[in-house]
């Protein structure tokens, strides 16, 4: 099995009929040069992600943390995205861009299918209409109105481009001095001019500069952060953002997506992850965020939906008294459905031979 460091390595190749000696050696290679925290973090936030789309007690509390996954899932990518050579780092965009190109397309494709299933099932007008213009410019540029969950892999896709693009000009340089004022816009814009701007221009592309700029001078960030005192400024991250969750609760300000904290707690999380790099090394969450951090992403709603479904049944459809606590069965639900989904991946793989 291939393994590469971005979060979007979705699909491995088969090497049950590899016999490459070469293959092998670059495999076990990349194998060891895994960062197991990394992997660690991603299980968290894709069952983050879930949270934010399903409901829980007390959940604008926790808000703060929610908020941080999607520009995790950024910034691991952005890390993972710098080389020390021009070359290898131009060859790992363009790598990342054929695959997020073909996830964007088949997940769109799927959701699409479910989206029509549940209209025709239910009776109910099918609001999708691929015939418009708006459609296909809301669906290139935002990525979201076929189901909201999609937009992380248009801004990914988008925010590829845009690196690529300015790579290739030799002004990637642009790019990461103007990511902090991308930041300021993208908090302004939340809490004062609430404009829709696409949302790599504000968290995708500011999210993989940060991770780019961790790795480039990641020997700099070790000589000023010990492992001790990257535990203390996660905490302090973490203490703030609660402190900023419980002033915005008491105006009233709930449903905030980008908050002040965010970046900062992201960031931090990161660099306590490189810090501890062989947290959770070997262990469940390594395995979770390794190879199911995606599938839970992709398809935590068809998990929900499902798992609704069977509940209507076993309560005649009076499912009211489950849905404040929908976290607590879309969880499990999810992984489940990611591991026979990459159980299924697997064995359609295998019987492939690589010639």
């Amino acid at each position: 099995m291939q393994i590469t460091h971005s979060w979007i390595n979705f699909i491995p190749l088969p090497t049950r009929f590899n016999k490459n000696p070469l293959l092998i050696m670059q495999t076990l290679q990349a194998k060891s040069n895994t960062i197991p925290s990394l992997f660690f973090i991603k299980a968290i936030c894709a069952f983050l992600v879930v949270i934010i789309h399903t409901d829980l007690p007390w959940k604008e509390y926790i808000n703060p943390f929610l908020r941080i996954a999607v520009p995790i899932f950024f910034m691991i990518s952005g890390y993972f995205t710098y080389t020390t050579t021009r070359k290898a780092t131009e060859k790992k965009i363009i790598k990342y861009l054929k695959k997020i190109l073909w996830i964007t397309l088949y997940a769109n494709f799927i959701y699409y299918f479910v989206a029509l299933s549940i209209s025709l099932v239910n009776h109910t007008e099918f609001t999708i209409n691929i015939t418009s213009i708006k459609f296909w410019f809301r669906f290139t540029f935002y990525g979201d109105n076929i189901s909201g969950i999609l937009w992380y892999l248009t801004a990914y896709l988008w925010t590829l481009l845009t690196y690529l693009f300015f790579f290739k000009i030799d002004r990637l340089s642009y790019i990461l001095i103007l990511s902090p004022g991308l930041i300021i816009i993208n908090i302004l814009n939340q809490f004062i001019f609430s404009i829709d701007i696409p949302s790599f221009i504000l968290t995708g592309i500011p999210s993989v500069s940060i991770g780019y700029c961790i790795h480039k001078y990641l020997d700099t960030i070790k000589s000023y952060f010990s492992p001790s005192s990257a535990s203390t400024s996660l905490f302090l991250c973490s203490f703030v953002a609660i402190c900023e969750a419980l002033i915005l609760h008491l105006y009233q300000l709930n449903g905030i997506v980008i908050y002040i904290m965010t970046f900062p707690l992201a960031t931090s999380c990161i660099i306590w992850c490189l810090l501890h790099p062989n947290f959770a090394g070997g262990g469940i969450w390594e395995t979770i965020g390794r190879k199911y951090s995606l599938n839970i992403y992709l398809f935590h709603i068809i998990a929900y939906l499902l798992v609704n479904q069977i509940l209507k049944i076993f309560t005649r459809g009076n499912i009211s008294e489950f849905t404040p606590y929908s976290a607590l069965y879309a969880l499990p639900a999810s992984l489940l459905l990611a591991i026979i989904l990459d159980k299924i991946k697997r064995r359609t793989i295998c019987i492939i031979p690589n010639n």
